[in-house]
């Protein structure tokens, strides 16, 4: 495959030779740790690994467990565990079609949304729930299908809060419940939209920067579970947009996070990473024209994106394939 031209941002510039894009099991790069020794850090990422292998027929929690809704548990899953958790996500809203982009190899799979959804249906709805750290109880978020927008989540009290001026139909108001579905005692509108503006204006928060720990996540798990602080509420529903939305968009920002989410590190999010964030629906357009053209072919006017350096930085890079795209930028794809 034709390596993507780079050019470094002049904000962060690499400093290190950049490696080959990360693979869904890649746990180590883009990690600042806490202070401990190296062989902690190593016992705690082998430890992982080998949980990771035991299966269901260890004690490792299932990722499949309340409901049957993809599920994280914090501080019990490691960074391989949070990669199954994503592309579970992924593999619900792809909408059956090839997931296999040509020259890019069976690692490198991308979804693909639905065009469009029923909202009046279960169908148009994908559930994930978020177990606290050593605690049994767990946050349950919606999602739709068709653009992996979190439109809202159920708190401690079965009440659902929804995110924007509208009347949220009852099927998105419904949880799944043993079997079946149950509905919500109340649905709340939030004070904040469902836009990253009115978010991070109600959380006094950027998502540039942000930092994403198992701490954080735990905290944002909280936040939604209590659900009795508006400023909290709008930091729990950001967090959780980059660690299950753009995290199932995007390669870079899933594999960032799985760097840190299975021991004691933090990353923080690039501003660039941010900025692709809302270039999503351009992106995806422009890669799911090129699955149209021949193998190789090569985009006469491609666009700039960016793709996760050695250590979880920035690096911007030039994309001419199809196969580019599918290294190192998109995970899931808005539509066909």
């Amino acid at each position: 495959m034709t390596e993507p031209v780079e050019a470094l941002d002049k904000a962060a510039p690499n400093k290190h030779k950049a490696a080959p894009p990360s693979r869904s099991k890649s746990l180590i790069s883009g990690i600042t740790a806490k202070p401990r020794t190296m062989v902690s850090i190593l016992a705690a990422l082998v430890l992982g690994m080998v949980a990771a292998l035991v299966g269901p027929l260890g004690t490792m929690q299932s990722a499949y467990a309340n409901d049957g809704n993809p599920m994280f548990h914090i501080g019990a899953d490691d960074g391989y565990r949070y990669v199954q958790f994503i592309n579970s996500i992924r593999a619900r809203v792809n909408d059956g079609g090839r997931t296999f982009v040509q020259g890019a190899g069976n690692a490198y799979l991308v979804d693909h949304t639905r065009s469009s959804v029923n909202l009046n249906t279960h169908a148009a709805y994908v559930q994930v729930d978020i177990q606290m750290w050593g605690n049994d109880h767990f946050v349950r978020l919606q999602l739709r299908r068709d653009n992996l927008y979190i439109l809202g989540w159920w708190d401690e009290h079965n009440d659902y809060h929804y995110m924007g001026n509208r009347t949220p139909p009852l099927q998105e108001r419904e949880r799944m419940h043993d079997g079946g579905y149950r509905d919500a005692r109340d649905a709340i509108r939030t004070p904040f939209e469902e836009n990253y503006v009115s978010m991070e204006t109600a959380a006094n928060e950027h998502r540039a920067n942000m930092a994403i720990s198992r701490d954080s996540i735990n905290g944002a798990a909280w936040y939604l579970y209590n659900a009795n602080n508006n400023q909290n509420m709008a930091r729990g529903v950001l967090r959780m947009a980059q660690f299950i939305a753009e995290a199932a968009r995007f390669r870079p920002i899933r594999d960032n996070i799985a760097g840190v989410i299975g021991f004691d590190a933090v990353h923080f999010i690039p501003p660039q990473l941010v900025s692709q964030e809302n270039q999503w629906g351009h992106l995806s357009g422009r890669f799911n024209w090129l699955l149209s053209m021949p193998q190789g072919y090569r985009d006469p006017h491609p666009l700039h994106a960016v793709r996760r350096g050695t250590f979880g930085e920035a690096v911007s890079i030039v994309l001419y394939t199809a196969a580019q795209y599918a290294h190192y930028v998109l995970s899931t794809s808005k539509g066909r």
